[in-house]
């Protein structure tokens, strides 16, 4: 019987230190815009310029791409920038009216692309 319990208390044992050192494997790191290098920050405010250009704004009509936008507000919201957030709430709700909501449609739910 103290065999057993010697045993059960070495199994214990070893559970726990297993879990310790699978806990102490994970790494995380929280990126933000301002913690990004110079290139990085560049690199971010190109892809926005280009999709978003300040010459003639946000546009958002039937030619406009839902996946390509929905990256831009998400970089918006990432940025964060006097501005950034109304422009990505804009873009947000803009998606939202792409959506069937006629429930008697096979494509009830379905969120129409280009042409559609």
């Amino acid at each position: 019987m103290k065999f057993i319990y010697s045993l059960l208390f070495v199994l214990v044992s070893l559970s726990g230190m297993a879990q310790k050192a699978i806990s102490s494997e994970i790494y995380t790191k929280t990126f933000t815009y301002q913690t990004l290098s110079n290139y990085q920050k560049q690199l971010f405010d190109d892809f926005i310029e280009e999709q978003m250009p300040q010459a003639t704004g946000l546009t958002l009509n039937e030619n406009t791409g839902a996946r390509g936008i929905m990256r831009l507000a998400c970089a918006l919201l990432y940025r964060n920038e006097a501005g950034d957030v109304e422009k990505a709430v804009k873009i947000i709700k803009w998606i939202f009216t792409l959506q069937n909501l006629d429930e008697k449609s096979n494509d009830f739910a379905v969120w129409r692309g280009n042409g559609r």
